[in-house]
Parts: C-alpha cells; sequence; structure tokens
C-alpha cells in the first residue's frame, strides 16, 4: 500500500511539473516579440561601432524576414530566423569594405 501511494505521489508531482513548464512556456508570439527585442537592442549597440552599412543591411534584412514570418503565423521559421541572426560576431570596419574609385 505504501509503494502504491508513493508511485501515485510521484506521477501527481512528475503530471503538475510538466503542466508547470508548459504554463511557464512563451506563446510563439511573445518568443518572437523577445527575440525581436532582443536583435534590436544588440543591432542599436553594433550600429554605434564603426561598421558597414552593408553589414547593418544585412542584418536589418534578416529581422525584417524573421518580423514577416511572425506576423504571417509561421512561428517556427521565424524563431528560426532570429535565432540565426549572428550579432556575437563582430561586423567588419567600414575600413574593410571601402573600396577606391579613381
Amino acid at each position: 500500500m505504501a509503494v502504491r501511494v508513493a508511485l501515485l505521489s510521484f506521477v501527481i508531482a512528475v503530471n503538475n511539473t510538466a503542466s508547470l513548464a508548459d504554463a511557464m512556456k512563451p506563446e510563439p508570439a511573445q518568443a518572437c516579440a523577445a527575440f525581436d527585442l532582443h536583435v534590436l537592442t544588440l543591432l542599436e549597440d553594433y550600429s554605434q561601432s564603426a561598421t558597414t552599412g552593408y553589414a547593418l543591411a544585412s542584418v536589418m534584412s534578416q529581422l525584417i524576414d524573421a518580423r514577416v514570418a511572425c506576423r504571417l503565423g509561421d512561428y517556427d521559421r521565424a524563431l528560426d530566423r532570429y535565432s540565426r541572426i549572428d550579432l556575437q560576431q563582430p561586423i567588419p570596419n567600414a575600413s574593410a569594405d571601402v573600396v577606391e574609385v579613381r
């Protein structure tokens, strides 16, 4: 009898933990908004350094692609796009993309 009570208590505890985890998981639209804010904050930091317009435009293009996917409800694609935006790597210095015209 004691084993059954312990087993039943364990099953109830595990079930409640799973429900709590599901309750804490953000909705896809909320995840998109959080990703967007995070990327915009990082982008703002990078834009104040010596970066190229091309590099910033590339990141903005990726950000817009993720936003469109969110807006269309394609959350899997949107979250994938947001997670692929790599602002951890330094954006190349502006002098690296300068082409001298004669």
